[in-house]
């Protein structure tokens, strides 16, 4: 029973911070006990995110006719940075027991305004249903803080405890005391060096100047993108392809083929699987676009979590998991096709060995 309430508490945060955040316009105070909010906070800072990369991230090795990173493969790394500095600014000023000194208390809110804006522009780039799940709940949590650390500084302002000792950081305290108004666009311009600095330190690790920006840019068919596809054909059968590459005594490659002008191995499940396709497309091109819009969305998500754990053992499983529906594509193809075995030696080959065997077939 706990495992269900957690499941069902997993895919309904975005929901619950929502209500989170406007039971907090309205009462001033969180909605839920300090259990509800911790694991409200792992799941939604933490666990989505670790999901999103793993569905969202891939080599990029064939952007175009597969998935495309959310990040340039190049500058992931200036990515992951800013995102463990603002979650660690997050969970600082969301767990701490007292005020910071003033010049931490501005890096840490600046942090939290660098996350805020990070998500918006994650929104646009990952497109609207992405956005809501996991981008808007962050950006919630993170003026849920901000709001909590303006109401701490008030307190300790009215008290009189903050230390003015020096014109540096009684500026520093000055600027955290002004209205939000005021002080949050003065925030937004403190938070253009402390990226120069981040930019600077990642410079040692092989990121360039500008890799923040390019890790949106230098990506395929997302909001920010700026590399585009040629108009080349796309296509195949994910699991097959994968299954071709285990062990040759289980999976029995039979020979070379081509698909968009590249070398792949096949073997006769690929081979079977792709005739059916064409027969179906030819026969009924309605349902085979449908089908077939299916097949790439749901080949397309688990495509680079299986390159990702690939190994020869993987794709014997995947080759012998598959074999039940190659049957079935087999003896449809002897059920409506009268030279079946025409069709599918003709797959993965040239045009022009295509053109040569269809004078000698006819269907």
């Amino acid at each position: 029973m706990e495992f269900f309430f957690f499941f069902l508490f997993f895919y309904l945060s975005p929901f619950f911070v929502l209500i989170q955040f406007i039971y907090f316009l309205f009462k001033k105070k969180r909605l839920f006990n300090k259990a509800g909010n911790a694991m409200l906070e792992f799941t939604t800072l933490v666990i989505f995110p670790v999901i999103f990369f793993l569905f969202n991230i891939s080599d990029d090795s064939d952007p175009c006719c597969g998935p495309s990173s959310a990040f340039a493969p190049a500058h992931r790394i200036s990515i992951l940075v800013l995102i463990i500095l603002c979650l660690a600014a997050y969970y600082y000023g969301r767990y701490r027991k007292r005020i910071a000194p003033p010049i931490p208390e501005i890096l840490m809110n600046c942090l939290l305004l660098i996350g805020i804006i990070f998500n918006v522009f994650l929104f646009i780039h990952m497109g609207y249903e992405n956005g809501v799940l996991g981008c808007l709940p962050i950006i919630l949590l993170f003026l849920l803080v901000l709001a909590d650390n303006q109401k701490l500084i008030r307190e300790n302002t009215n008290a009189g405890s903050l230390n003015r000792d020096n014109p540096i950081t009684s500026l520093a305290w000055n600027i955290l005391h002004l209205k939000p108004l005021i002080k949050f666009p003065l925030l937004l311009l403190l938070c253009l060096p402390v990226l120069v600095l981040m930019s600077a330190i990642l410079l040692l690790f092989g990121q360039k100047p500008d890799s923040l920006i390019r890790a949106f840019t230098d990506t395929y068919k997302l909001g920010f993108s700026q590399l585009h596809c040629p108009d080349t054909p796309c296509g195949g059968h994910y699991l097959c392809t994968i299954a071709a590459k285990g062990h040759p005594e289980v999976v029995k490659p039979t020979r070379s083929g081509i698909r968009n002008g590249y070398s792949i191995p096949v073997n006769r499940q690929l081979l079977v699987s792709n005739a059916f396709e064409e027969l179906i497309q030819e026969r009924m091109p309605r349902a085979h676009r449908m089908i077939r819009n299916t097949y790439d969305a749901t080949g397309g998500k688990m495509y680079p979590i299986l390159n990702t754990l690939h190994n020869k053992w993987v794709s014997d499983a995947v080759y012998v998991g598959m074999k039940p529906l190659e049957w079935i594509f087999l003896l449809t193809l002897y059920c409506f096709d009268r030279k079946p075995e025409n069709r599918i030696e003709k797959q993965y080959i040239s045009s022009k060995d295509k053109a040569k065997i269809k004078q000698l077939s006819y269907y």
